[in-house]
C-alpha cells in the first residue's frame, strides 16, 4: 500500500528537502578553504564588526544575528541566519528541486536527479541508504 501525503505535508518536506540539497550542493555561500571564512581577515573563526564593514548588508544587520552579543559572529550564527533568509542562489536551488520532483512526493529519485547534472553526479553519495531516493534525513546529515 502506498502512504498518502497530504500536500502540506509534501509542500514542508519539499522545502525541508530542498534546504538540505541546496545546501550539498551550494556548500557554504561563505566558506572558504578550511573552513574559513573570506571575511575572516585574522582568522580566528569569527567575524567582527570591522571584517564584517567589508559588506554593507551584513554590517547592518549584525547587532541582529550576533545572538550571543559577543561582538562577533560565529558560523552557528551565520548558518542559522542563512537557514532563515536564503539568499537568491538558494531559491534558485530550491526551484530546480521542486522542478525535477516529478511526482511531488518530496524526494528525488535517481531518474528525478537526472534533471540536476550535478546533482546526479553526487547522488550515490548522497544516497546514504543506497535505496535510489534522496530523503531529507539523508540531505540534512550531509549538511553537517
Amino acid at each position: 500500500m502506498i502512504p498518502t501525503v497530504s500536500p502540506r505535508g509534501a509542500r514542508r518536506a519539499l522545502v525541508v528537502l530542498s534546504l538540505g540539497l541546496a545546501a550539498a550542493l551550494a556548500g557554504s555561500a561563505l566558506a572558504g578553504p578550511a573552513g574559513r571564512t573570506p571575511l575572516d581577515r585574522n582568522g580566528d573563526g569569527a567575524i567582527d564588526r570591522g571584517e564584517a564593514a567589508a559588506r554593507p548588508r551584513l554590517a547592518e544587520r549584525f547587532d541582529r544575528l550576533d545572538r550571543n552579543r559577543d561582538g562577533r559572529l560565529e558560523r552557528v550564527e551565520l548558518r542559522a541566519q542563512r537557514a532563515h533568509h536564503p539568499g537568491p542562489r538558494m531559491r534558485h536551488v530550491r526551484k530546480q528541486i521542486a522542478r525535477a520532483d516529478l511526482d511531488r512526493d518530496g524526494q528525488l529519485s535517481r531518474t528525478e536527479a537526472q534533471a540536476l547534472p550535478r546533482l546526479a553526479q553526487r547522488f550515490d553519495r548522497l544516497d546514504r541508504n543506497g535505496d535510489g531516493y534522496l530523503a531529507r534525513g539523508e540531505l540534512r546529515r550531509r549538511r553537517r
